[in-house]
């Protein structure tokens, strides 16, 4: 007989399926040989950098401590990342140890494991959100779109343990609880958004962006007159401000409570909270006459006391430095570029403009499919939840398509259960049969059948990837290439001669976090904006007189200078017509085996020369590294 499933039966097999992903994407970075695990890598700096401080607060580094003494040592580089997520990761080390684990074995294991434990609260998250939209059967629908959506998954997989997994499952749950305090009047879940919120901003400071859509579109509503909007704008601030209080001795010595910075919170975010806390209590009191006026004023006065306080928070997350260093941080990291950027670089022929649009559309499909169908059920339904929703995903759309692609990270991960509520409104709504056993069995075979399918392969359509059996798992958001570091680490770590002492080694800034990571030499760059030595490093590789260059070297003390010859960073790409010339000379002249003249390499950028293998006398290359692609010169 084919019987309706009972409640309990529904949630049980909806936990088997949960489980089904979780191992799904486990096991395909245990069997892909390209997977990040097996090669022994991370396939951002960021996450090299964050297990960098993990490594030093496991030695016994202070927790307010966040000095990284090998990366720009004459500055002195601080980190501005909070210690928070370095907790289990340093937990899971210290287990791995004490069962007979090297450091590094110890740390793979931890990379690989704690991030699958982010991804079942997540799934966990989904099962109790999608409640608001969706009936408890229909979960399996949620989990295949999450399965398919690259943009979700991806920082949620092993390898990848940076602080962005925690903002978007702190900004998920804030949406949530936000969306059923709206709907249900429920205010205590929306003092638990705000601590919640607070809890992400002390994560990493890209939370102030999800915290401030959610604060203004609780402020829309409240002056659209939608009453419970307001009594929840003053409880998710109270509980913001709450949050904000209880975390800041656990982020930052009290030296620092006064000061402002985008990564960790201060005592400035909480009068902000405080402040907005009063505003909705102050509209409250008023009533809904002069409410609109009220808003508009406050606003106001919040942007002057936002500059009187921190006038760089307007220069944005890269403004704090000079516009030279920030130019170089940009180019390396690719989620503050617009979404726009990328579809650029496809420009030259119709093939490459057909897959732009790929990306574009995969990008904002189902963000844009959830916009318009909460958009659409807000003036069927006049609430205020729908509404809420819909302009959160709205803006988090416009914000990835012209100003960072890391909210549309954001838009995917909120958008799922609401695209999800979109289809079963067309396949449900004139079938009001419940879930049997049966269609349960063949949908959750539709999250192994379409998972597999459209979470590696699209986007390797898109990045213009050939279609191999390796892309049928979900292994990573890069390709294994040819300038990881594994084989020059260890000449690195095992030359007599290089491993005696701590060397001095410059590298372009994409490959500084990983030195770091894998070995105990110094560098100077790397891609943060805080980084002092990236300006001389690009000026340095940038620079056409030897000499000069000779003086700098020795003045800095570098020992040795890496280059991976086929990843050069784009901002070293030369840009005047007389550089594109040289190349294009030099290049001939190498395929017709001629003497080059002494005048045309003189005219060269450091750079260049490296990549042409035209180094100058005082750069001496190492021939024993065992790599064709990383070339490593000693400074004589």
């Amino acid at each position: 007989m084919n019987l309706p499933l009972p409640r309990h039966d529904v949630t049980e097999r909806a936990l088997w399926a949960a489980i089904v992903v979780v191992l799904y994407i486990a096991l395909s970075f245990v069997f892909n040989p390209q997977s990040a695990f097996l090669n022994a890598r991370f396939d951002d700096p960021d996450d090299y950098m964050r297990m960098v401080q993990v490594h030093d607060f496991v030695n016994g580094q202070n927790w307010y401590d966040r000095t990284i003494k090998d990366l720009d040592p004459d500055h002195a580089f601080t980190q501005d990342w909070s210690r928070l997520p370095d907790v289990p990761l340093a937990a899971l080390i210290h287990a791995a140890r004490f069962i007979g684990f090297d450091l590094y074995s110890a740390s793979y294991m931890a990379a690989y494991l704690w991030p699958l434990a982010l991804l079942a609260a997540l799934l966990w998250l989904y099962w109790r959100g999608q409640k608001l939209f969706l009936p408890a059967d229909a979960f399996w629908l949620t989990l295949v779109l999450f399965v398919c959506n690259y943009f979700a998954t991806r920082d949620f997989s092993p390898m990848r343990i940076d602080h962005h997994a925690y903002q978007q499952l702190c900004g998920l749950a804030s949406f949530f609880l936000l969306i059923a305090a709206l709907r249900c009047s429920q205010n205590d879940k929306a003092m638990l958004a705000g601590i919640v919120s607070s809890v992400a901003w002390a994560m990493g400071g890209e939370a102030w962006m999800p915290i401030l859509l959610f604060l203004l579109g609780l402020s829309f509503l409240a002056v659209g007159n939608f009453p419970a909007a307001m009594v929840a704008g003053k409880k998710y601030a109270f509980g913001l401000m709450m949050g904000s209080i209880v975390l800041l001795p656990a982020i930052r010595p009290v030296h620092e409570w006064l000061t402002f910075s985008f990564a960790l919170p201060s005592l400035h975010n909480i009068l902000l909270a405080s402040l907005a806390c009063s505003v909705f209590s102050i509209a409250l009191m008023a009533g809904q006459k002069h409410t609109k006026i009220f808003f508009i004023s406050s606003g106001v006065f919040a942007l002057w006391l936002i500059t009187l306080l921190s006038p760089e928070a307007f220069n944005g997350i890269y403004g704090s430095l000079s516009p030279a260093n920030t130019r170089l941080i940009i180019d390396q990291v690719t989620e503050a570029k617009p979404l726009y950027a990328f579809v650029q670089d496809y420009r030259p022929n119709l093939w490459q403009t057909i897959l732009a649009a790929a990306k574009l559309g995969y990008s904002i499909a189902m963000p844009l499919v959830a916009c318009l169908f909460a958009f659409y059920m807000a003036e069927k339904k006049k609430k205020a939840y729908w509404w809420f929703a819909a302009l959160v995903l709205l803006v988090l759309l416009l914000l990835g398509c012209f100003w960072q692609i890391r909210a549309l990270t954001h838009a995917n991960v909120y958008a799922l259960p609401l695209v999800a509520a979109f289809i079963w409104h067309l396949w449900r709504r004139k079938k009001k049969s419940p879930l049997t056993r049966k269609q349960f069995g063949y949908e959750v075979m539709m999250v192994l059948a379409l998972g597999p399918l459209i979470n590696p392969l699209l986007p390797g359509l898109v990045r213009g990837e050939p279609i191999i059996p390796h892309m049928l798992f979900h292994v990573s958001n890069k390709k294994l290439t040819d300038c990881t570091l594994n084989s020059v680490s260890d000449f690195l770590n095992n030359d007599p001669d290089f491993s005696s002492t701590p060397r001095r080694i410059l590298s372009p800034l994409n490959m500084g976090p990983e030195i770091l990571f894998r070995t105990r030499h110094q560098v100077f760059s790397a891609p943060y904006d805080v980084t002092m030595g990236n300006e001389f490093v690009y000026n340095l590789l940038s620079n056409r007189n030897m000499k000069h260059v000779k003086e700098q070297l020795q003045q800095q003390r570098v020992d040795a200078l890496m280059l991976c010859m086929n990843a050069v960073p784009a901002v070293y790409a030369p840009q005047s017509v007389d550089d594109k010339k040289i190349l294009t000379e030099v290049a001939e002249y190498l395929t017709t085996q001629k003497n080059i003249p002494r005048e045309v390499v003189e005219k060269m950028r450091l750079i260049d020369r490296l990549i042409m293998g035209l180094p100058p006398e005082f750069l001496v290359p190492e021939t024993r590294t065992q790599s064709h692609f990383i070339g490593l010169y000693h400074v004589r």
